[in-house]
């Protein structure tokens, strides 16, 4: 029999209301993250034995004017369908009994957090993010990209403008909009996002779609090697403190100096390749020892090359990737998948063989270990 006091699901808004009756159910959970504009809370809402999870954004101290624009443009992207590599927009109170009273957002909540803890937790088990997580990135930022830039209607391009693995949700959607905003060729718009996964100036002095282009590549690097897209921080010191052209106070940094906005807005990018050794990847292209990782493949290099090319005219499309990343990507991640599945039987035929061993009191077979389906890598055997 059905519960009339649970919510349907499917109608996040109707239940959600203005917040203040689910609110009175909800467990207070933990804080899920904190930022410059904002800070967001898990709550549940537990009612007849059902518990439903979901995330509140709430704005940080005179920064309800940030959270506004998010809430418009989530609705924006909302207007014509959910996509499902952008987050899922629940709704939003314009007056949360908060203190003080403001704004808050309601959006899904992501079991597995956002892709930088889900990389933390992923090398605490593997050494190299599996081939096939790469393609899945690929794929699902595409998708969701081609949206945000050429999917809204009205001849209006859009440019999220601040895309990074701490604002990619696994598996795989894009979310904090806060930054988003309409494209207007021939108008100036500085870059107002994360600098360590900004292209190159003068680029930035000038806003528009290429942006978020670059932004899928330098994510998938810190995905793959564990670090940010920049030098590295002893390069930069040593540069900054010698060049005066760059530094003409004489400032003097040191390894222990936390950088502020004017440092890292100087701090140059670092594309680093995906299909070289081991060797190359730590004598030129400044990945730490215990970083380095077996090559990836020249395909999966190839098209994060194209999107990482310093000139965004010569950077693939939205559009270009539409057209030719699903077949290609969704091929390798087939193929992958029939290989994992092929050698899950095959381990499980050598689990069987050994139980009619061990009743013969013959020698056993070696088990190959267990490995998760995401996790899984046959080029390096971690777990």
């Amino acid at each position: 029999m059905d519960d009339p006091d649970m919510p349907d699901w499917e109608k996040h808004a109707d239940f959600l209301g203005d917040g203040r009756q689910v609110l009175p159910r909800c467990d207070h959970s933990k804080q899920l993250g904190s930022g410059t504009d904002a800070s967001v809370i898990l709550y549940e809402y537990k009612v007849a034995g059902h518990c439903r999870r979901y995330a509140v954004k709430l704005p940080a101290s005179y920064a309800d004017a940030a959270l506004r624009t998010e809430i418009h443009n989530l609705r924006i992207l909302s207007r014509h369908r959910r996509h499902p590599n952008i987050v899922n927009y629940l709704g939003h109170d314009d007056e949360f009994p908060t203190e003080p009273v403001g704004p808050a957002l309601f959006l899904e909540y992501a079991d597995y957090g956002d892709l930088h803890s889900y990389c933390e937790n992923l090398f605490t088990k593997v050494r190299r993010m599996p081939e096939v997580t790469v393609w899945k990135i690929l794929l699902d930022l595409t998708s969701a990209i081609d949206y945000i830039h050429n999917g809204l209607g009205e001849n209006q391009a859009y440019c999220h403008s601040d895309m990074k693995p701490a604002n990619i949700l696994v598996f795989f959607k894009i979310s904090d909009f806060g930054r988003m905003r309409p494209f207007f060729p021939g108008t100036y718009d500085r870059f107002n996002g994360t600098f360590e996964y900004a292209p190159p100036h003068p680029e930035r002095e000038n806003v528009d779609p290429a942006i978020d282009i670059w932004a899928i590549a330098a994510s998938i690097s810190f995905a793959v090697f564990q670090t940010n897209p920049v030098e590295n921080r002893e390069n930069f010191i040593t540069w900054y403190n010698n060049d005066r052209q760059v530094n003409p106070g004489g400032e003097k940094l040191s390894l222990e100096t936390k950088l502020d906005s004017c440092h890292r807005d100087i701090r140059r990018y670092l594309y680093r390749p995906l299909n070289v050794p081991k060797e190359q990847q730590i004598e030129l292209y400044q990945v730490r020892p215990s970083l380095a990782v077996e090559p990836y493949s020249n395909e999966v290099q190839h098209w994060y090359q194209r999107c990482y090319m310093l000139e965004k005219n010569d950077r693939m499309t939205a559009v270009e990737l539409r057209i030719f990343i699903p077949r290609t990507a969704r091929t390798n991640i087939a193929l992958y998948a029939l290989d994992w599945r092929q050698k899950r039987h095959e381990r499980q035929k050598i689990l069987i063989e050994n139980e009619r061993r061990r009743a013969g009191r013959e020698p056993e077979l070696p088990v190959p270990p267990v490995q998760g389906d995401l996790t899984v890598d046959y080029g390096e055997q971690d777990l």
